[in-house]
């Protein structure tokens, strides 16, 4: 279960919710997860527990400590720890912020801490050597080597590091890199410097940090990265973006429709653009991260009236709900239905009327 500022007992315990095919006023309690664990004496992993509010860390001490059971107010109930009812709870440390805070002595000394420190290069060989094992063992530890540099520069902060530190690369920085060797490239035609301006050089704001990583992947691999393709084509049937091309669904008419965009990115668009076009492909999430009017609207518009996909966009501020993206439950109010249809009947008849009047 991950755990947040916004999480509260309702969320792991349950809640009154309405019956499906009821007259609207029927409701039933109905368990939520932590709950449906505790009864079946599963075992629950709390993600992120140092994000959790006080409340809910409240809520839990009558579970972890002598009494080994909880109460449910809304049920006047209260429901017993199974033997086999496990609790295990992760957190990341307090340096990252977003929100974590420290947690009291007296509730962290329920728990057995155990600490893990950082994957080493030892660890990170023997990963990818598993999981990608048709590229080299010595051109993946390069690459481990390159990763690690860059994630030691990268966590700086001031003057040696790069702007905007400190940043984070890390596994999944490797596993992007190799899944995108493998999409493309084959057995004994590798080239990792294909990719390690997509995966790297665009996450960095400053030409000095990018011309920096290439200097790294360069000692990495005695090697410089071949130069980037800047490229943009569009065909009735395909989009090219530098070396990425992906199918278009749409046409020229639809194309001509909306005027808003030029039907060629501007340069500077380019190396982002092949970056999020590949994103598509390999079907990931992309943050298109810079400052304000730098074009991160128009390029995501541009690719979903290139490629013929509808776009959604909304607005996000602080007080964005994720109700006001799944839905949630709403009273149906039929007298105000009904007026609506009175409403409409009303225009429709007076507009007849309207146009009878003309016609006579």
């Amino acid at each position: 279960i991950n755990l947040s500022e916004q999480t509260d007992m309702m969320d792991l315990l349950g809640s009154d919710l309405p019956v499906e095919g009821g007259d609207g006023a029927s409701f039933r309690w109905c368990d939520g997860a932590f709950l449906q664990a505790l009864k079946a004496g599963h075992w629950v992993l709390l993600d992120e527990l140092n994000l959790a509010s006080q409340s809910v860390l409240e809520g839990l001490n009558s579970c972890l400590d002598h009494r080994g059971a909880i109460f449910i107010p809304e049920l006047a109930q209260e429901v017993v720890c199974p033997p086999t009812f496990r609790i295990f709870a992760c957190q990341n440390p307090l340096q990252q912020g977003c929100g974590r805070k420290g947690l009291p002595k007296s509730f962290l000394s329920r728990f057995t801490k155990v600490y893990l420190d950082t994957l080493s290069g030892e660890d990170l060989s023997y990963i990818g050597n598993h999981l990608y094992p048709e590229i080299p063992a010595p051109m993946f530890n390069n690459m481990i080597a390159f990763n690690t540099r860059v994630a030691e520069e990268g966590a700086l902060a001031g003057s040696k590091g790069f702007a905007g530190a400190p940043w984070d690369f890390n596994l999944r920085d490797l596993f992007r890199w190799c899944d995108l060797m493998r999409s493309t490239q084959q057995a004994g035609c590798w080239e990792p410097g294909a990719y390690a301006d997509m995966v790297y050089c665009r996450r960095l704001r400053t030409e000095k940090d990018k011309a920096r990583i290439l200097t790294l992947f360069q000692e990495a691999f005695q090697a410089p990265a071949p130069p980037r393709l800047d490229y943009f084509s569009l065909s009735e049937s395909h989009l090219q973006c530098g070396s990425c091309v992906l199918d278009s669904t749409s046409t020229p008419d639809s194309r001509q429709q909306d005027d808003s965009l030029a039907p060629v990115p501007l340069p500077s668009l380019l190396p982002a653009l092949e970056a999020l076009c590949k994103a598509i492909e390999m079907q990931w999430m992309s943050l298109v991260v810079g400052p304000s009017a730098s074009g991160k609207t128009s390029a995501v518009r541009l690719l979903a009236r290139s490629l013929g996909h509808t776009l959604h966009e909304y607005a996000m501020d602080s007080t964005v709900d994720v109700a006001e993206f799944l839905g949630c439950f709403e009273q149906r109010d039929f007298s105000r239905h009904r007026r609506h249809l009175v409403s409409r009947l009303d225009a429709l008849v007076t507009a007849a009327l309207e146009q009878d009047l003309l016609e006579s």
